[in-house]
């Protein structure tokens, strides 16, 4: 609509995280699984960085305001969020703001999804992940998937702090 101002609404989370993140919910998605190691050689990581990002979108839109915040602080300031991301009409949504935030899968999980690729093939592993990421689930005590050496965990998070200051 021309006649609207563009508010542009930005979480922006860990780089260390948020990769695997987007691993786990393309295994998730796709209709074919890769594993990580495949994935990784194929991200072009300098175009997920949080100020290259940004600077793209307010390049293309133009907007009067931008509103970013860390996914790591959504549990403690959800209803603040959630009311900027409602025009502080947070009254209006009539329901309680949930600080749940959807569960990634758990390395265990993408350890077994992988260990198929070469047994079963990419096409025949994709249909088996909803089955294996629930069976393996972290609501079943499952540790986190994350890919990282301690050293490489360290310096995403360490990039990722010193782009929030920016």
């Amino acid at each position: 609509i021309p006649d609207r101002e563009i508010v542009l609404f930005v979480s922006i989370r860990s780089y260390d995280e948020f990769i695997a993140s987007i691993y786990c919910e393309g295994l998730r998605w796709s209709w074919q699984s890769v594993s990580f190691a495949d994935f990784w050689t194929r991200l072009d990581i300098d175009s997920l960085r949080w100020p290259f990002l940004l600077r793209r979108m307010t390049d293309a839109l133009r907007p009067a305001k931008i509103v970013v915040w860390r996914y790591e602080d959504f549990k403690d300031h959800a209803e603040q969020i959630t009311s900027e991301l409602a025009f502080g009409s947070l009254s209006s949504l009539n329901r309680e703001v949930s600080t749940t935030l959807k569960s990634s899968m758990s390395h265990e999980a993408v350890r077994r999804i992988e260990s198929l690729i070469g047994r079963c093939g990419r096409r025949a592993t994709a249909q088996l992940v909803p089955f294996i990421d629930k069976m393996y689930s972290k609501d079943r005590g499952y540790t986190p998937f994350s890919p990282w050496s301690c050293d490489q965990r360290e310096r995403l998070r360490e990039l990722y702090e010193s782009h929030v200051r920016q």
